[in-house]
């Protein structure tokens, strides 16, 4: 379970087992899902998750999802138009116009 921190919206997750809170700092505009994938303050695509550590992945976009495999990120750009890029093996390929 991850939320933001009221101001400055940093990213803080809880595990539901220990119920301890973890830090993962960044500047989040909003969160899309369970996979901690989130809109950074100037709607840049960032995550946190199991493969990953909070990293930037670029772009500016309103909304962003990735695939069940962390393999194919999409997202919605500013335009209304959407992108993609691949994330295989951690490296962003770059966003292109679909």
């Amino acid at each position: 379970m991850c939320g933001l921190s009221d101001g400055a919206r940093h990213l803080w997750c809880v595990d539901r087992y220990t119920n301890q809170w973890t830090y993962h700092g960044g500047s989040w505009r909003k969160l899309d899902d369970q996979k901690t994938i989130g809109i950074g303050q100037a709607w840049d695509v960032w995550t946190n998750g199991q493969d990953y550590d909070r990293s930037s992945w670029g772009g500016k976009v309103n909304e962003v999802a990735w695939s069940e495999d962390f393999e194919l990120m999409v997202g919605v750009g500013s335009d209304y138009h959407p992108w993609y890029q691949t994330t295989a093996g951690g490296f962003a390929g770059g966003w292109r116009g679909l």
